[in-house]
């Protein structure tokens, strides 16, 4: 029997699922639920839920969120659903990324969770390797490697970043836990669908994204389970394809500043509350400070006027020992734009 969930909520900081249709029986429990967002990728939709259909691990579900698209997307994920019970369709108004994986999750009844953008792909035998693997550490989560693949030239390009470089060469754990990641746990690739998650492990520590239209949102839900993890493991062996297009989110950091600091912002508060240790709240301020400062730098006069604006009604409540982290940003931000400001009114 073919699903179709419908949401209609569109308060986006808090969306909830209106009505819900009977979902199809099966006589297993998933081991993975495969959760796909769509939002206007009619032109690659159809290679990515090829690759999931296909897996060789049989025993799973595939929930694809419709994210209001106004393409052919959920057209092609009708088409799909018609000839592979396994699916189901979440169909919405548009919440964002975010939202959209929280509702998948909200349903989600496999052992484990696998994240997958609609305009990627992954390797035919994925799931059954990343379970295989997982079970057998019992991990609440196992990272993946992943590469690009450039859609104008058509080339495969190795992202360092996605390929597990940061591991030192005696590295020799099966098996561990944020502790043992303390001298390179800035490093770690952040994306969700480099990571499979153990869905009693989510659930049991109410992990989740954060509920808005909002950009940046991995980084806050990928240091939560971090941290809350008792067993970690990594598969090198490249399994997942990212798609790099003019479309892709990724690829308009500039469009998304103000999300960026409201990102940072939360994640030096959630490390502030877990009490995590000085060496490493001293790596994440450091890496989000210098990341804030490039990001000012790249742009143009009138938009950092306004980056400034957005920092200032960010930050103005942030906790008096985060001092430090407030001095770097004004030196290398606020006092730039200041002295920018007086040269536009010296200039009028």
């Amino acid at each position: 029997m073919n699903t179709m969930l419908n949401t209609t909520h569109t308060d986006t900081h808090s969306p909830t699922v209106a009505t819900v249709s009977p979902q199809a029986k099966k006589d297993y429990t998933p081991k993975f639920s495969v959760i796909i967002s769509v939002y206007n990728t009619e032109d690659y939709l159809s290679e990515c839920l090829s690759s999931v259909v296909s897996q060789t691990l049989k025993e799973i579900e595939i929930i694809c969120v419709n994210d209001g698209s106004t393409d052919a997307s959920l057209e092609i994920l009708q088409s799909y659903q018609q000839d592979d019970e396994r699916i189901t369709i979440i169909n919405q108004e548009n919440q964002g990324l975010a939202c959209s994986r929280n509702n998948a999750l909200a349903i989600a009844k496999g052992e484990y969770i696998s994240f997958v953008d609609a305009d990627d792909w992954i390797k035919n035998d994925a799931l059954e390797i990343l379970y295989k693997h997982s079970i057998k550490y019992n991990a609440d989560m196992t990272m993946l490697g992943g590469t690009n693949y450039n859609n104008t030239t058509k080339d495969f390009e190795i992202n360092t970043y996605y390929s597990f470089q940061y591991l030192p060469e005696d590295w020799d754990k099966e098996r561990f836990d944020y502790h043992d990641c303390k001298d390179f746990i800035t490093q770690m690739a952040v994306s969700s669908c480099l990571t499979i998650y153990k869905n009693k492990f989510l659930h049991e520590n109410k992990i989740s994204w954060i509920n808005r239209k909002i950009v940046y949102e991995d980084n806050l839900f990928f240091a939560e389970a971090l941290f809350k993890a008792k067993t970690m493991t990594f598969i090198k062996d490249t399994l997942y394809f990212r798609r790099i297009h003019s479309e892709s989110i990724t690829q308009n950091n500039r469009k998304h500043l103000k999300d960026f600091l409201i990102i940072s912002k939360l994640l030096i508060d959630f490390l502030s509350e877990l009490n995590a240790s000085n060496s490493i709240f001293n790596q994440y301020k450091n890496v989000y400070s210098n990341l804030l400062i490039e990001r000012y730098l790249d742009l143009e006069t009138y938009e950092k006027i306004k980056y400034l604006y957005n920092f200032k009604n960010t930050y103005n409540s942030i906790a008096i020992k985060h001092v430090s982290y407030i001095k770097i940003i004004k030196k290398y931000i606020v006092r730039p734009a200041i002295k920018n400001i007086s040269t536009l009114i010296s200039k009028s």
